[in-house]
């Protein structure tokens, strides 16, 4: 089963709390399958899921083996995707954080996971760390990159 992650659905807890959620959902529909083959009065309670779970089980329904297969591959994507370290100088907001998810999971691979960190020091840019390799696009490095001309520029302003 191939899964599409929505841009919600962005760090390990996330998908963590999803899987949790899934299992009370699975143990939820078979109690309501229990008590339609019993003609249980039943007062028609609805199960409330989160967005992410929403999109991920809008098309599975009730089919417990459709429930279970994607509890199964969502317990395999914890285990085996790549973590993404994304560290800002502050907490991005909740439109920058959607556009950086989506497009590494457009370019670099779908079912990455992120986790973000803050870090003042950079004092802009970000840092990325993906597997062994880092890529520094923050401020203080390039100032501590140029400090041997920031005198000059010092002296021209």
């Amino acid at each position: 089963m191939k899964i599409s992650l929505p841009s919600n659905l962005a760090t390990i807890q996330d998908l963590s709390s999803l899987i949790i959620e899934l299992h009370n959902y699975s143990r939820w529909v078979d109690h309501q399958n229990i008590k339609s083959k019993f003609k249980a009065n039943s007062n028609k309670d609805t199960f409330e899921l989160s967005e992410p779970s929403k999109l991920l089980v809008r098309e599975l329904g009730t089919d417990k083996t459709k429930i279970q297969d994607l509890l199964r591959c969502l317990e395999d994507l914890k285990s085996t995707s790549n973590i993404m370290t994304i560290t800002l100088p502050t907490a991005p907001t909740e439109l920058t954080r959607e556009l950086l998810i989506d497009w590494c999971r457009k370019n670099i691979a779908g079912d990455i996971l992120f986790s973000f960190q803050f870090n003042s020091n950079l004092l802009g840019g970000m840092v990325l760390r993906y597997k062994s390799r880092i890529f520094d696009w923050s401020f203080r490095r390039r100032i501590l990159e140029k400090r041997y001309d920031f005198p000059e520029v010092i002296k021209n302003v």
